[in-house]
């Protein structure tokens, strides 16, 4: 069973993006256009998810390194602002392996100069 301890950097990052997704969706449904889907209670029970012991506090003990900017505004923004910071950590952690690990062609091309 996969949980944040056993999962990537970037399998974490597409799951929060997945959840997020998930309050869009439910957010929309419940207004006809735009004008309010950023105050809905889906914000709220997303807010409620991530911040949890399951998900934040993990994904901090995980990656003692990571680190984001609350806005400390509403439920939205403190969630977008999380999920979009660690986006961009587990992006930077995947190129960083890149440049450390180099890929089994690039050594081959290598190995002969």
């Amino acid at each position: 069973m996969k949980t944040i301890e056993t999962s990537s950097a970037q399998e974490i990052a597409e799951y929060l993006e997945y959840l997020y997704n998930i309050a869009h969706d439910k957010a929309l449904e419940n207004y006809n256009d735009y004008s309010n889907i950023y105050d809905d209670n889906a914000w709220k029970k997303l807010f409620d998810k991530v911040f949890s012991d399951e998900i934040s506090q993990a994904i901090c003990k995980k990656f003692p390194n990571f680190d984001w900017c609350d806005p400390d505004t509403s439920y939205y923004e403190d969630v977008n602002a999380f999920i979009e910071a660690f986006k961009n950590y587990a992006k930077n952690i995947s190129n960083e392996n890149d440049e450390l690990f180099p890929s089994i062609n690039t050594y081959f091309e290598n190995k002969d100069n």
